[in-house]
């Protein structure tokens, strides 16, 4: 079990947790869970890969009724939680540790394996999409997923490269892309395939629409007084919070692209932001693990 990022940060802003609900939604390797459960709570864990959900059965039969697990997405929490509220919403985005460290699983360009990337097993690769997608397409994905300002120059070298021998692992990805826009220049300096990947990741998991989904959801399952706390790791993911929390807090019915149909139920409750801006990693924990380096952590409360 890895340890949860942003653990100490979590628990303050959800106060005390005996007797509450709580949803895990990325159980990952039960690391925010477990704490959870020891701290007297109850948990309904959400993750879409198979993996994980195999993790979670040392938990169904130690925690018993306490604990719950929903395989899927956690767009899903409707299903999850069905009549349920929820006093602590937690989502700790992103990828776990069990995942980069599984060379077969295809998420890291440290390590040579199949380029797969999809947490839940199914659908669209980052093979497929490699192998398939025009340039453009490419190149608009690895600008808009990863904030690559080399997109083109990468697309273009990884539709040139395809042409003559197909693109089947992360090794290989990571060669094309070297080619493209040049190797480390040197140990603290970014890997110029870091972004490529995060992008594909990105896309092949609906990771960030899923999360503006997760976000609407949310306010319609907190109870009184329930938090809801996000994690992350990138600038993408953290925009779409601030401005969902942000703009929740001051108009709750404002109207939405994700969920207008459900703004109605949201008119008589209340949110507010305890902090305007996010809570940084501390440079502590960052001594002990560096994955946790761009972590940073919003909550939005729901008041009345």
């Amino acid at each position: 079990m890895h340890d949860p990022v942003m653990l100490t940060n979590v628990l303050n802003s959800a106060g005390e947790l005996a007797g509450k609900c709580v949803v895990d939604c990325t159980f990952g390797g039960g690391g925010y869970t477990k704490v959870f459960l020891d701290e007297g709570a109850s948990v309904v864990a959400i993750d879409k890969d198979p993996a994980a959900i195999e993790r979670s059965k040392s938990f169904e039969s130690e925690y018993g009724d306490k604990f719950h697990i929903h395989h899927g997405s956690f767009v899903e929490l409707d299903e999850a939680l069905g009549a349920w509220g929820a006093d602590v919403i937690v989502a700790d985005l992103g990828i776990s540790s069990f995942q980069v460290d599984q060379a077969e699983r295809g998420f890291s360009f440290m390590k040579d394996g199949p380029l797969d990337m999809r947490m839940s097993g199914d659908g669209l690769s980052a093979a497929d999409v490699i192998a398939d997608f025009e340039e453009e397409r490419l190149a608009n994905i690895i600008y808009m997923y990863g904030e690559e300002r080399l997109s083109r120059r990468i697309a273009k070298v990884i539709v040139k490269a395809r042409a003559e021998s197909p693109i089947k692992t992360t090794a290989d990805l990571v060669r094309v892309i070297e080619s493209a826009v040049g190797r480390p220049k040197g140990k603290k300096s970014k890997h110029p395939a870091m972004r490529t990947f995060m992008a594909l990741r990105l896309f092949v998991n609906q990771e960030l629409e899923d999360l503006e989904v997760l976000l609407e959801k949310s306010m319609h399952h907190l109870n009184e007084n329930g938090k809801l706390i996000v994690v992350t790791f990138h600038s993408l993911e953290d925009r779409i919070v601030k401005q969902f929390m942000h703009r929740f807090k001051t108009k709750p019915a404002a109207v939405s692209e994700v969920w207008p149909e459900a703004h109605a139920s949201l008119q008589d409750k209340v949110f507010v932001l305890p902090a305007r801006k996010s809570i940084k990693v501390s440079e502590e924990e960052v001594k002990n693990n560096r994955r946790a380096r761009s972590a940073q952590m919003r909550v939005l409360e729901r008041v009345s």
